[in-house]
């Protein structure tokens, strides 16, 4: 099936597309239209059409006969403004995206308002308009938000669930914020926006949701051991957690951090290959170093630019000799430090030059011990030799592939490909031919 926006009817095509009718044009009659936009079928094989330009639902026969219309302009319970999307479930329930009203309304096989809810959205003062739905084998929602960029999941009952995309239509942080892999060579997001971690395979499927809104707030990193626990630097709590593939809490670090008189606020974390935990704490500008079961071992750093100094330390991580990298944001530079916290190298510097950054964030090491870097407001990946030496960059302001805005972390795969987190939400996956 295949809706026209500008005539006013609906088309029926085969499997091969040839066309085998159309029905309707463009008025306000039953079985007419304005601006039809979505469609859904049900088991018995009816038609549902949201006839956006006339704010209503039309149902037809499977031959095209007009059966009922429900809704009307109008912010009440059953009317519409801009219905746009639509879809119907095992029950033969209907769920449509009433796009100006922000709201989801769930319509009874005969029309009969269910519920509603309000969009979720990542501005709690603002619900946003939903434009596309669809649902799953277990009867969960996928919401689209075409001005916000964001694909929303709620339960059949309107609970939301989880949330994709920009964090908000502002300039506010990225949704989400660090990239990380386990020895199985699956992907691992933090994402601060809906308070979770997923858990996500190299070719895309999301394989598990880990944490939400009563385990986590605004998670900014995330990095997992040997035995695959799962390591968050819990960011608006003020804490690590330690969690299972399942989402339980394992050993439990303290309920808030606290380095001397100041709480942390972790931003990076990386673990290396003996199990000791490194923290970034953006706030004091220091790494933290710490044993698994979370006892402090070690603090350096302070506000600075000097050596061994940091101003707003991102992104961290560690080689396999045990050598530990931190992005040092606002000095525009990446540092080398010793498993003992003793200053090794420092790459970088401000510019737009080879090897220079401007503000990186996120910073990753592959099993070569080449050195990548999300050179952040020079919409740039760069690539180091274990050396410091720059050989290879991936550059390009903009949203089509191969391009970015705002590069915020950086993992590689153990097949050497290369993940990179954009300001946008969104991850790309890159061969590493690049030079």
């Amino acid at each position: 099936m295949r809706t026209s926006l500008v005539r006013g009817d609906v088309k029926k095509l085969s499997n091969d597309l040839d066309l085998e009718a159309t029905w309707g044009n463009q008025g306000r009659g039953a079985g007419q239209f304005s601006g039809p936009t979505g469609i859904a079928v049900n088991r018995a094989g009816n038609l549902y059409v949201a006839d956006a330009g006339n704010n209503r639902i039309q149902k037809l026969s499977a031959s095209g006969q007009a059966l009922a219309q429900w809704g009307g302009a109008g912010k009440g319970p059953g009317q519409f403004q801009t219905p746009l999307g639509l879809t119907v479930d095992g029950s033969g329930n209907l769920y449509v995206a009433d796009h100006e009203n922000r709201r989801i309304q769930k319509l009874s096989p005969d029309g009969q308002l269910l519920t509603s809810w309000a969009t979720h959205g990542a501005e709690p003062s603002r619900a946003p308009a939903p434009s596309g739905v669809t649902i799953d084998a277990a009867g969960n929602l996928y919401v689209t938000e075409i001005d916000d960029h964001r694909v929303e999941k709620y339960s059949s009952d309107g609970s939301y669930q989880l949330g994709w995309g920009p964090a908000s239509s502002g300039a506010q942080s990225a949704p989400v914020t660090d990239l990380a892999f386990d020895a199985g060579n699956n992907l691992y997001i933090a994402d601060r926006s809906s308070n979770h971690i997923l858990k996500v395979s190299t070719d895309g499927k999301l394989l598990a949701i880990i944490g939400g809104p009563d385990a986590l707030s605004s998670p900014a990193g995330a990095a997992i051991d040997a035995d695959d626990s799962v390591y968050v630097a819990d960011t608006g709590n003020k804490r690590v957690r330690k969690l299972s593939q399942q989402g339980a809490v394992l050993d439990h670090w303290p309920e808030a951090l606290n380095v001397g008189e100041r709480a942390v606020i972790p931003a990076g974390i990386a673990i290396s290959r003996s199990g000791d935990v490194y923290i970034s704490d953006s706030s004091d500008h220091r790494l933290l170093h710490f044993s698994r079961a979370g006892d402090l071992l070690a603090s350096w750093g302070t506000l600075g630019s000097g050596v061994a100094q940091f101003s707003s330390a991102g992104g961290v991580a560690v080689d396999a000799s045990g050598n530990i990298f931190v992005a040092d944001s606002g000095n525009h530079r990446v540092q080398k430090l010793s498993a003992e916290g003793q200053p090794l190298a420092q790459y970088g510097g401000k510019g737009t030059g080879p090897g220079q950054f401007s503000t990186p964030t996120g910073v990753a090491i592959d099993q070569r011990a080449a050195i990548f870097v999300a050179d952040h407001d020079n919409n740039r990946v760069v690539r180091l030799s274990s050396v410091g030496q720059p050989n290879g960059t991936w550059e390009g302001a903009g949203d089509l592939p191969g391009q970015f805005t705002g590069p915020s972390a950086v993992a590689v795969d153990r097949d050497g490909n290369l993940y990179v987190l954009d300001d946008g939400g969104r991850v790309q996956r890159l061969a590493q031919d690049k030079q």
